[in-house]
């Protein structure tokens, strides 16, 4: 439906996009579970990296095999889920994405 609507213009700059793309958002681990480790990632060493790959992994096929051109994962808080989702995306060489991530400060993640 978001591709439908991006070839008509419905992105709301009146005309038709040539070549609108379809980004598939996904937060981090921490967004799923309660407290505040969405913003601080403590769950990144509980887990560790194979852990937090294979928790993005079904997400990430999902969204591909559904027709998203890009993954957009985004505020991600931890070193650790970084290093999940590079070596989830190595896996599945034809996936394009991006990743932001959530910084403490100018010298920390």
């Amino acid at each position: 439906a978001a591709r439908e609507h991006a070839g008509r213009g419905g992105g709301g700059g009146g005309g038709r996009l040539p070549h609108g793309l379809v980004a598939a958002a996904i937060g981090p681990y921490g967004a799923s579970v309660e407290g505040e480790s969405e913003y601080s990632g403590r769950y990144g060493r509980r887990l560790g990296a194979p852990a937090l790959a294979a928790w993005h992994a079904w997400r990430v096929d999902v969204l591909l095999s559904a027709g998203a051109d890009v993954l957009a994962f985004e505020t991600v808080p931890c070193v650790t889920e970084v290093v999940a989702l590079c070596t989830l995306l190595q896996s599945r060489p034809a996936a394009r994405a991006w990743l932001s991530l959530a910084c403490r400060s100018a010298a920390e993640l």
